[in-house]
């Protein structure tokens, strides 16, 4: 199993804070995945939205990314988009295995944080 396989095994996370009290009305919160092996988007992703809290967290939002590789509609908008710190899950396991690539056994989790202003 190369590197490659054992990466792209398990769901990616994502996670990053909103420093504003909070985000102005027109503020939104949307996600594009691309599979940038196959050089297209990822259709088909099984994603969530967490918030977290102190040791726990609390889903949001689950929705599956459209033929554009995007959500048909943003994860949060306007009032939805407060300031926290938020987990964003992608089902990058799933998403291989149906594209008929082996993936490992065990999966690998990839974690990486971001800061939103």
């Amino acid at each position: 199993m190369t590197i490659w396989e054992y990466l792209l095994s398990a769901p990616a996370v994502w996670l990053f804070g909103i420093e504003d009290e909070k985000i102005e009305q027109m503020g939104r919160l949307s996600t594009h995945v691309l599979d940038t092996a196959n050089g297209k988007p990822a259709a088909g992703v099984e994603l969530r939205l967490y918030s977290l809290h102190g040791d726990g967290r609390k889903i949001l939002k689950s929705a599956t990314t459209n033929a554009d590789g995007r959500t048909d509609a943003p994860l949060l908008i306007g009032d939805e988009l407060l300031a926290g710190i938020y987990e964003l899950v992608f089902c990058a396991g799933n998403y291989h295995r149906a594209q008929g690539e082996t993936i490992a056994t065990p999966p690998f989790l990839m974690k990486s944080r971001s800061a939103l202003a």
